[in-house]
């Protein structure tokens, strides 16, 4: 399964953590009113409450083993969190994989003079482009150490800032 399959799979996993918490709450909440006024639950609720609690857990050791998966850095507490370096993610993936595509492109031929002089002249185009990426990723990697450093400096706790 590639990255982006992983990213989907964990997005769905989160969607359905969303949906059984739901029918936790409704269940808890007939068991609630059921304790509160000193009466026995509905048998089904708590069936109902069993197997949504199973499948929660079981949920939950899926999006930890598929976060493990992509990211070297501990979970976040929110599920927010989680889609939004899932987005990173993505974003970072279908870009380099537009970046390969654009490369493999340098490496076409053709046997007609004619179109060999129209594709050398868009391989040409794409080099300077392609250069120009570079270039503005090691210009990004350099101004980063200093952005990184302000940061530091702005941190209030002491613990943080190094």
């Amino acid at each position: 399964m590639d990255n982006i399959q992983k990213i989907n799979e964990l997005r769905r996993g989160l969607n359905e953590l969303r949906e059984l918490g739901t029918l936790l709450k409704r269940d808890w909440i007939e068991i609630g009113n059921a304790i509160e006024h000193e009466r026995f639950a509905p048998a089904e609720r708590l069936k109902a409450w069993g197997d949504h609690t199973l499948a929660l857990i079981k949920k939950f050791a899926d999006c930890f083993g598929a976060y493990a998966e992509l990211f070297k850095e501990p979970l976040p507490d929110k599920f927010s969190d989680v889609e939004k370096l899932l987005d990173a993610e993505e974003n970072r993936i279908r870009t380099a994989n537009i970046s390969l595509q654009a490369e493999k492109f340098l490496h076409f031929d053709a046997k007609s003079s004619a179109v060999k002089k129209v594709l050398q002249e868009h391989q040409s185009n794409l080099d300077k482009l392609l250069a120009r990426k570079r270039q503005n990723t090691r210009l990004k990697t350099a101004v980063e150490v200093y952005a990184k450093f302000v940061d530091a400096t702005e941190e209030a706790d002491i613990g943080k800032k190094f």
